[in-house]
């Protein structure tokens, strides 16, 4: 990326120009920032502040915080190792390590001597390179070597006596210390010692074992190591060097016995064998330039230091673009044989050749400018080289590919069937399973193809294949797609691959019917414990909220700006799976994390969610949704401004009716404050702005209103003429058995009609005008049968206050 003070916008510069060589390439994204952010600036001011507050997200991936303190270790930034969220005996674990790697026994002491008692068996083997310092500082590392005895490390004794015993006696047991192969070269060893007879000293301290049987190994000049690496390999670098140097070690050499050292070594002798990560690790950068020409990965390969051989191939990926040869960064014997790939591409064109000259053969790198031919099918194996050939396997895959780009699927599968058992190299013949699969899958034999793909998945592999056995796994049947997809996010080196890995596995299941998959739970939990951004943690809280809802109301808070998606979140999930988590409480707590965060898009989307389900749950028999009324009521009282108009007009009303008629069963009716709040208060707002509906959507407005008036309304008035009947006719009852109080009983009797006739008949007047000025056409049956109603018990009322 790009900035210029002059521009308001960051610019992506264009992918072929070279990046500034300002941090390493070899380290972490997390390191590298921390690097560019502690330099000056370069024609620019760097903003530090924020450099600095990237590398807090990157290090919630507790491998790359794991990367970033290691890396600090070999730059000495001591304020990275104190800050680093590790423990503290994790930290003198790593400290151990890299001191021991490195050849600081002075450090190694410290970090052995800060780890626990107990556990950390193998911390005595890490002693073992440096047997010859400890020695040597015998007084200082005593209680370290003690300790390791005290807490049962692998081998703590050997060490302790190897480090601090007497000379023969280190010499014996140092020798245990190394591997079992090296039995028969530490026995001559310990014969000499014991005899007295002189043997080359060790060039550090004495009881350096290991250089002592190091001496006496390279003192026989004639004979072929290859097949005795395990004998030599603890000797040193220093050791293997003049091994190399002097013809004793070979490309044939048994590398398995390397160990640690086996980088190290196939470096100086087999670099084609390396990993990436391996290469980078013992700095062979002449190697990991080869690897990006062949790659034509330009910004890796401008991006090393330029020694000889990295010019060289820069230079080179310049000519397979289109450039000149440059005689001033190429060397010799390319530049001769650069001339010779241009006849043997113009003899291939023009049909007078079909496989490559020995010379251009002969060289790997000079492969990739054939590339088009392969695919095409111009360019064919040499029949007189094996099958299994790298030039033939490399040619043999990019026709393979060829025949998927011309859509000739069985031909394919025919090809990469006869490819495959000639490809020794297992990511060349991943390749191929992978092409093949795909071949497979267009001619609807996916269950074949998955076959194929999951014995390539069975050693090492690629995302790639993992990515298609996935999709094709899908095919076959959902609850498989889902497992695969499932080790694909554990997998992925990405979190966008492991964000679309499993948003395919949730589309998966929420097509199949199936219970939730129990392999995605702890990889939600995962997600939304340390999600990316909000809109991923919602995405994903959103399913978690439906499918899991009991594993999502225990999931920690993340804070910050995840504070309010996690509460409504997880009120969505209490509400799922708690039965007395009410739909007030949720309103409630909408409404909580509305006044903290106002209305961003993702509380509005979620809250026109639930008020959208509401108004759908409200239109059923009155009396039946009560929940719904009770969160309605809520918003109301708490928030109204939440509601739009026609929302209000629509579910005030109706919670008002399923309110009514619940109170009905009860004997009850509505309070006037009630009959306010969701009935006559919405009617008058309707009947004030009526005009700015459609006409359609008036009437409908004008019809809901005017139902839940007039069901308030029945009830109300069935629940009230009963009431006071019962009250009237009680005191009537009493006045016949007590006629001394037949004054004060008179008196209570009349009081009960003026309470009708000033209450109940005055709230049911209220009712009838706002049905008639509503007019809804289709309820007048209904607004006359309530007004005879409440005529017939005025006129009760009036003739018993005359009596």
């Amino acid at each position: 990326m790009h900035y210029a003070a002059k521009e308001k916008d960051l610019t992506r510069i264009p992918r072929q120009t070279p990046p500034s060589a300002v941090a390493p390439v070899q380290f972490s994204p997390a390191t590298r920032l921390l690097h560019v952010a502690g330099q000056p600036p370069k024609g620019a001011q760097w903003n530090v502040e924020w450099l600095r507050q990237q590398v807090s997200p990157l290090c919630q991936d507790l491998r790359a915080l794991r990367r970033l303190f290691d890396e600090s270790l070999t730059l000495g930034w001591q304020h990275i190792l104190e800050w680093a969220p590790l423990s503290h005996s994790e930290k003198a674990w790593r400290t151990a390590h890299h001191a021991a790697a490195t050849g600081d026994v002075p450090r190694l002491r410290t970090a052995l001597a800060s780890l626990p008692p107990q556990g950390y068996a193998d911390r005595a083997l890490l002693v073992t390179p440096h047997l010859a310092a400890v020695r040597a500082d015998g007084d200082a590392w005593r209680p370290v070597a003690q300790t390791l005895v005290s807490s049962q490390a692998d081998r703590g004794l050997e060490v302790l006596v190897a480090a601090l015993g007497a000379p023969a006696k280190a010499l014996e047991n140092a020798a245990r210390l190394l591997p079992d192969a090296a039995a028969g070269t530490w026995q001559p060893v310990l014969d000499g010692f014991d005899s007295g007879r002189r043997i080359p000293p060790p060039p550090k301290a004495e009881g350096a074992a290991h250089w002592l049987a190091a001496s006496l190994i390279s003192s026989d000049t004639e004979t072929n190591l290859d097949a005795r690496v395990a004998q030599v390999v603890g000797a040193g670098t220093a050791l293997l060097d003049d091994l190399v140097d002097a013809g004793r070690l070979t490309g044939a050499a048994a590398f398995d016995q390397a160990g640690e050292a086996r980088p190290y070594l196939q470096a100086r002798l087999a670099p084609e064998r390396l990993t990436p990560d391996e290469l980078r690790a013992v700095g062979h950068v002449d190697e990991f330039a080869r690897r990006c020409f062949l790659a034509r990965d330009r910004a890796t390969l401008f991006g090393l230091d330029p020694t000889p051989r990295v010019r060289h191939y820069q230079a080179l990926l310049d000519v397979v673009e289109g450039a000149t040869p440059d005689p001033e960064r190429l060397d010799a014997a390319t530049l001769a044989t650069l001339a010779l790939p241009d006849q043997a591409l113009a003899a291939l064109k023009a049909g007078e050749a079909r496989t490559l000259p020995p010379a251009v053969a002969a060289d790997g790198s000079l492969w990739p400018l054939f590339s088009e031919l392969a695919i095409t099918g111009q360019l064919l194996p040499d029949a007189s080289r094996p099958a299994d050939h790298p030039l033939n396997t490399w040619i043999a895959l990019k026709r393979l590919l060829g025949l998927l780009w011309e859509g000739r699927w069985s031909d394919a599968v025919d090809h990469g069937q006869q490819l495959m058992p000639h490809l020794t190299d297992e990511r060349m013949r991943d390749e191929a399973a992978n092409l093949t699969a795909f071949a497979l899958d267009q001619l609807g034999r996916s269950q074949e193809a998955l076959s194929l793909l999951r014995d390539a998945l069975s050693g090492l592999y690629t995302e790639n294949l993992l990515v298609n056995a996935s999709l094709i796994a899908g095919k076959v049947s959902p609850d498989v797609g889902v497992r695969y997809l499932a080790r694909l996010v554990d997998e992925a080196p990405t979190e966008d691959l492991q964000r679309a890995a499993l948003w395919r596995a949730l589309d998966l299941w929420s097509g199949s019917g199936e219970p939730f998959p129990q392999v995605l739970i702890p990889i939600i939990q995962r997600f939304l414990a340390h999600p990316a951004s909000v809109a991923d943690y919602l995405s994903t809280a959103d399913i978690a909220a439906v499918a899991i809802p009991a594993e999502m109301v225990h999931l920690p808070n993340p804070g910050g700006e995840f504070d309010g998606p996690y509460r409504i979140m997880t009120a969505a999930a209490r509400f799922r799976c708690e039965a007395t988590y009410l739909l007030s409480h949720l309103a409630a707590e909408y409404i909580a994390v509305h006044k903290q965060v106002g209305r961003p898009d993702w509380w509005n989307d979620r809250w026109k969610e639930w008020v959208e389900r509401v108004e759908d749950s409200v239109f059923v028999d009155f009396g039946e949704a009560l929940g719904s009324a009770v969160f309605i009521d809520t918003v109301l009282e708490q928030a109204p401004a939440l509601f739009t108009p026609r929302q209000r007009f629509v579910l005030a009303p109706q919670a008002g009716a399923h309110l009514a008629a619940n109170a009905a069963k009860q004997e009850e009716w509505l309070t006037d404050q009630a009959f306010q709040k969701f009935l006559f208060g919405p009617a008058d707002a309707f009947l004030g702005v009526r005009g700015q509906f459609s006409a359609d959507e008036a009437a409908y407005l004008a019809r809901n209103l005017s139902t839940c008036l007039l069901q308030a309304g029945f009830r109300s008035l069935g629940a009230m003429r009963d009431s006071y009947a019962d009250r009237y006719n009680t005191l009537g009852a009493r006045l016949r058995q007590d006629p001394e109080n037949r004054f004060s009983l008179l008196l209570q009797q009349q009081q009960i009609l003026e309470r009708i006739v000033a209450g109940p008949l005055v709230l049911l007047d209220g009712c009838l005008q706002r049905l008639r000025r509503l007019g809804s056409p289709e309820k007048e049956e209904g607004i006359r049968s309530l007004a005879q109603g409440v005529a017939e018990w005025r006129s009760e009322v009036d003739r018993l206050s005359r009596n």
